[in-house]
């Protein structure tokens, strides 16, 4: 069973494309979440948003998710993503880090948002690096 936890709260970007400004819920309150979801025999957990890594309690909420056993998933545009992050990402062990793509080439990427994101794609270096099996 897979379950989503959606982090509304802020995204690293300023376009249409993201949901900004919503009220964060925090840690403690998805904790007993998690422990329901457990004993629903959920096993998969995709953390996703806006982007969930403004959430500002979200490294803690991975790591709850993965100290309950389920399978972490993380879907992120990979802007906020630096050496640092990347190493965290590996030590929470996820089974998959998702980066949105917004085009096959920078030019294109560039085009569709509006916007160059160098960070971005610096983001999917460092996960990649990181994240080698």
């Amino acid at each position: 069973m897979f379950g989503g936890i959606y982090f509304p709260a802020r995204c690293s970007r300023a376009d249409a494309r993201c949901l900004l400004y919503h009220q964060a819920v925090t840690r403690m309150e998805w904790r007993p979440v998690l422990d329901d979801l457990r004993l629903l025999g959920t096993t998969f957990i995709t953390l996703t948003g806006g982007d969930p890594m403004c959430h500002p309690e979200f490294s803690a909420i991975a790591r709850d998710v993965r100290d309950r056993a389920f399978a972490l998933i993380i879907f992120t545009n990979g802007m906020l993503i630096d050496a640092e992050v990347a190493k965290s990402f590996a030590g929470l062990s996820p089974l998959r880090v998702d980066l949105s793509l917004h085009g096959a080439t920078p030019a294109a990427h560039d085009e569709v948002t509006d916007s160059p994101d160098r960070s971005m794609r610096s983001g999917m270096r460092w996960v990649i690096s990181v994240m080698r099996v």
